[in-house]
């Protein structure tokens, strides 16, 4: 197997939430023709996604603010390997691992401290946590 870097650009910065180790995807859009706009309203771009043929392209490997770079595992001439690269206009998404980015707190025992090390006023506005029996 070989080791492929891709960088993929965007018009606007990069989705705050995506990290490094995200799994990126890309699916082909469909243009539409845009509906007739509401009486008053303004017509937006229209595209329709085909869900069953989402492609990985690969890994986060860096961010930048307008980019990020992924790789992704070739065995094909790297000439031919396509598969993993989206053309413009693709929509592009991202998934995290499961494992590294749990919501919740597994166990019958949690103990949190928080602490305020600056020395200006601080305020903590809410805190909360989801409690489910899972055993009897």
């Amino acid at each position: 197997m070989a080791i492929h870097h891709t960088q993929l650009f965007f018009n606007n910065p990069v989705n705050v939430s995506v990290q490094i180790g995200d799994m990126a995807y890309y699916v082909d859009t469909i243009n539409t023709v845009p509906p007739t706009p509401p009486v008053g309203g303004t017509a937006g771009t229209t595209f329709m996604i085909d869900t069953g043929a989402i492609r990985e392209i690969g890994t986060v490997h860096l961010i930048y603010d307008t980019s990020i770079v992924c790789r992704f595992d070739c065995t094909e001439v790297p000439d031919t390997c396509t598969q993993h690269l989206p053309r413009a206009g693709d929509f592009i998404m991202f998934s995290k691992d499961n494992a590294a980015n749990m919501s919740s707190i597994l166990g019958y025992y949690a103990e949190v401290e928080m602490t305020n090390d600056s020395n200006e006023k601080a305020k903590l506005f809410a805190v909360s946590t989801d409690i489910s029996e899972s055993s009897k």
